[in-house]
């Protein structure tokens, strides 16, 4: 006589979560990764209007005129 004993689990086992966390955290990563990139370009793009608004000097439109730079002293 063979007695097998069976004891059904009652949950989900952890892998069943396993994925779902996996693909969370990857998105979670990749939009950090956005952001970083979104912020470097914007710090690119505005060290380059500093740049180009200290070479031109001041800008005139009709009568008025707007000075981007300070000049040296």
């Amino acid at each position: 006589m063979i007695i097998v004993h069976h004891t059904d689990r009652t949950g989900r086992p952890l892998r069943h979560y396993l994925f779902p966390i996996a693909v969370a955290g990857a998105g979670v990563i990749g939009m950090f990764g956005l952001v970083a990139t979104f912020i470097a370009l914007l710090d690119f793009a505005i060290h380059t209007a500093v740049a180009i608004g200290a070479a031109a000097g001041p800008i005139g439109v009709g009568g008025l005129s707007l000075r981007l730079a300070r000049g040296k002293p």
